[in-house]
């Protein structure tokens, strides 16, 4: 049986001072108490100045130098029990162990061992002890020293390759300034040469100006002119008219004329075949007569008289006829009259309907050529403004004119006038939503295409006018973001090309 031993509390001992090597620590090694040197317990050279760990099983209380050190028996459990053989129970509480024995409550526990007590200070150590723990540089070899030396080679490598890094950076941003001042010389050319062609075509804006006035002036004498022609042309349309009319009633009274002609002939006719019946009765009679002249003196008077009558009636036959006749050649006449006058009337009314067609163009043409005059001097003034802004623009460029956006003030030359914007408004557009102020404090009314947006947790939603039948705003949402899609930049046109790209409603046409 081991050896037993008086059991002491280590919560009962008075806390020791500095330790030498002539103080004593007591340790249990193989069962049996053994004294330690307190520099047995301290690191040697080499070693490195780890914290002591405290463990228990269920035979030994343990400890070891380092997380990676091998456990040591410390203590053994039995030699620990209680008066009455209580087995001792531990525990690790904040660095310290504690310990109470089975039976008794948790408030029994009691340090038996502080950690810090095991932990090698470096004050503790003797100079000697120092010395020996400090690096000596005459102790390191080649390696060592290379691996010394290793960060501050990489540093100045890396410096020296920064060095020509930024030589080379300092030689290119050379380059690009002298580059930058070719091409601004080259931009100050271009500009002065913008600002002559502009001058320029500001001169020729004005003198198309001038000629689109002058074709205005001649387009308006050709419309009077047109309009006077085109009165005469109606007048003589009405003649026309009227003298067709005339032609019809005289045609119209030829043709009776005509009708009762050959009514005259038919009975100028039948008058002459009765008188053709009468004298051969009257031949006959007389034949009668000559026979039975001699019978009575009666009937020789009466033949007599009836020769005489017949003679009458052939002269009257006669003039019937030559009257007919007469009439019959007035008629034809009169008809032949009636159609010249139809057709020559017919020819007026012809050349004065294409006279009046002809002045009806005159008067098409004179109104096309006052509205291509006047397009054309809206065009040459839009012209002749463009030119101006780009002379304008182009003297900016010249005197170092930089437009920015935040300038406010529109005395300034770096004010941006007519800055195209998308209005924030506080609450969703509705069918009254026709207006809005904007940065200069001016109402500007929204257009068909026109966009707002407005915030709604955290993001912007954009909405779209569509409509604005009867006064009423029709919206539609058309988007949300963060942000806007993207930046717009607006560069200049070729306004001399027919063909130029322009915003019309919030979409894109040509003209």
């Amino acid at each position: 049986m081991a050896e037993e031993f008086e059991i002491i509390r280590a919560n009962l001992l008075p806390a020791a001072g500095t330790i030498t090597d002539n103080d004593m620590i007591l340790i249990i090694q193989g069962g049996r108490p053994k004294r330690a040197l307190p520099s047995a317990m301290k690191g040697k050279q080499g070693d490195p100045g780890l914290s002591a760990f405290l463990g228990i099983n269920d035979k030994y209380i343990l400890w070891k130098q380092g997380a990676n050190g091998a456990w040591q028996n410390l203590l053994e459990i039995e030699k620990i029990r209680g008066p009455k053989g209580e087995k001792p129970v531990f525990r690790k509480l904040n660095g310290t162990l504690q310990m109470k024995y089975e039976g008794e409550p948790d408030s029994a526990y009691v340090d038996i061992f502080d950690r810090e007590e095991l932990k090698m200070k470096f004050s503790d150590l003797t100079p000697a002890e120092v010395d020996q723990l400090k690096l000596h540089f005459s102790d390191l070899t080649e390696t060592d020293k290379a691996e010394l030396m290793k960060p501050a080679t990489d540093a100045a490598k890396e410096v020296r390759e920064q060095m020509s890094q930024i030589k080379e950076e300092a030689n290119t941003a050379i380059s690009n300034v002298n580059t930058a001042k070719v091409s601004a010389e080259a931009a100050t050319k271009a500009a002065n040469d913008a600002a002559a062609l502009a001058n320029a075509a500001a001169g020729q804006a004005t003198q198309s100006a001038g000629d689109a006035d002058a074709a205005t002036k001649l387009a308006v004498a050709a419309a009077a002119l047109a309009e006077e022609k085109a009165g005469i042309a109606n007048t003589a349309a009405e003649n026309a008219d009227t003298a067709a009319a005339s032609a019809n009633m005289a045609k119209e009274e030829a043709d009776k004329a005509i009708v009762e002609a050959n009514d005259a002939a038919g009975k100028a006719n039948d008058a002459a075949g009765k008188a053709d019946t009468a004298t051969l009765n009257a031949n006959t009679a007389t034949d009668k007569a000559n026979e039975a002249a001699s019978s009575a003196t009666t009937a020789a008077e009466n033949a007599n008289a009836a020769v005489e009558r017949a003679d009458d009636t052939i002269a009257s036959a006669e003039t019937a006829t030559k009257s007919a006749t007469d009439a019959a050649l007035a008629a034809n006449t009169a008809k032949e009259n009636a159609d010249k006058a139809a057709n020559t009337a017919n020819v007026a009314a012809t050349q004065a309907n294409e006279k009046a067609g002809l002045a009806d163009m005159a008067a098409l043409a004179a109104n096309a050529a006052k509205e291509d005059a006047i397009v054309a001097t809206g065009k040459a003034n839009t012209a002749a403004d463009r030119a101006n802004r780009a002379a304008e623009a182009a003297e900016g460029v010249i005197s170092g004119l930089q437009p920015d956006w935040n300038v406010t003030d529109p005395v300034n030359k770096n004010y941006i006038k007519n800055k195209p914007e998308i209005p924030t408004l506080e609450a969703i557009p509705d069918e009254n939503t026709l207006s809005y102020v904007n940065t200069d404090g001016t109402t500007i009314y929204f257009r068909i295409g026109d966009e707002v947006r407005v915030a709604e947790d955290g993001e912007y939603v954009f909405y779209r006018l569509y409509d604005l039948a009867g006064g009423k705003a029709s919206w539609q949402e058309s988007g949300s973001g963060t942000a806007l899609p993207g930046n717009v930049y607006l560069t200049g046109a070729n306004y001399y090309n027919e063909s130029v790209r322009t915003i019309k409603q919030g979409y894109l046409s040509n003209e």
